[in-house]
């Protein structure tokens, strides 16, 4: 079982009906999430702590968010004071899992954009230009909206330009 599918533990819409496939299920989750995050030293979370909540936090899930799922019980659950302090284990451990990219898209996107700006003629562009250059070509802000007089401005205030003198 992979990770991303381990996840269903917060997903209150993947829970069986059946209270012993549940909490069986919940159990198999979780040690895939403590594997991964727990290995080599690197704690991310408590394991001993998110095992102890576990049952509790499972019942408490399943009442409360029903039928959810994981984002939209994760605004319920975060909304209540109660929660976060009861589950303060399953609580971090589903913060790391909400903060986790679901594909590698975004960064494909951002070698792409790379190395379209990054061309044979301006291969000799200093880093802190090219990280300018991305973050532009990354917000997809329309030209519509870009006032060129100002940018100008701004451009020729930097410092003396050849053309200026």
């Amino acid at each position: 079982m992979g990770v991303f599918n381990a996840t269903k533990i917060f997903s209150p819409v993947s829970y069986p009906m059946e209270l012993p496939l549940l909490y069986r299920n919940a159990h198999l989750w979780l040690q895939v999430l403590l594997n991964h995050f727990c290995l080599g030293g690197c704690r991310l979370v408590n394991h001993d702590g998110c095992i102890s909540e576990l049952k509790s936090f499972v019942n408490t899930l399943q009442v409360a968010c029903a039928g959810l799922k994981m984002h939209h019980a994760w605004a319920i659950f975060a909304s209540t004071e109660d929660y976060l302090s009861i589950f303060p284990h399953m609580t971090q451990l589903w913060q790391v899992i909400l903060t986790l990219p679901a594909s590698t898209t975004s960064c494909e996107r951002g070698f792409s954009t790379q190395n379209l700006i990054k061309s044979y003629g301006r291969c000799a562009l200093n880093i802190t230009t090219l990280d300018a250059l991305m973050r532009i070509a990354m917000a997809k802000i329309p030209m519509e909206s870009l006032d060129f007089g100002d940018i100008w401005e701004r451009w020729m205030s930097v410092k003396v330009r050849r053309f200026q003198e």
